[in-house]
């Protein structure tokens, strides 16, 4: 788990601190009552956010993704969609901000394994899944399933390249499964 609290790296986020952390600012995010990986609680932002973007509202689109950035910093889609909007918009330094914090965000679950099972990649949602692979240019093809990886629980997901090769993808979530234990224990 991250040495500083979640609040030290958003500060860092926000004034575009390049010696940022983004594997301890994703995983700091995790100790905050705002963590939510499993996507119940954002209320059809991201559809609205998407919507926004797709009928080239761009302040709109700008607003959505404020919203869901206030409930989850380290969103690295709504960070990108952010970015998009803003370069619609001629905001060029807004655009390069969110551009770097989606693609350190990105990066970082990257270098955190091999996305094998043997190495399978850290990710603290199933949403980073797929914001992982679009990022290299898969897209889903199969199916996913629920296993382990070295006795933590891992997805394997399988993924279709744009050449049409198939290749399975593993991701490590053990941080969502126990957030998900944790949540009905309480119950």
């Amino acid at each position: 788990m991250p040495a500083r609290p979640s609040a030290d790296y958003l500060a860092q986020a926000q004034a575009g601190d390049t010696t940022l952390d983004f594997q301890a600012f994703r995983l700091s995010y995790t100790t905050t009552a705002l963590y939510e990986p499993y996507g119940m609680h954002d209320k059809g932002w991201r559809d609205s956010l998407f919507a926004a973007a797709d009928r080239e509202d761009f302040t709109g689109a700008l607003a959505w993704a404020d919203t869901l950035l206030r409930n989850n910093p380290v969103d690295a889609e709504a960070h990108a969609v952010a970015g998009f909007a803003s370069a619609s918009l001629h905001d060029s330094l807004a655009a390069e901000h969110h551009y770097w914090l989606a693609i350190g965000l990105v990066l970082s679950i990257g270098s955190s394994g091999a996305a094998t099972e043997a190495s399978p990649l850290l990710v603290i949602s199933v949403a980073e899944e797929y914001t992982y692979a679009q990022y290299i240019k898969l897209r889903r093809a199969g199916t996913q399933g629920l296993g382990e990886c070295n006795g933590r629980p891992c997805d394997n997901v399988q993924f279709t390249s744009r050449a049409g090769s198939d290749t399975t993808l593993f991701f490590d979530v053990s941080i969502p499964v126990a957030h998900l234990q944790r949540s009905f224990q309480k119950q």
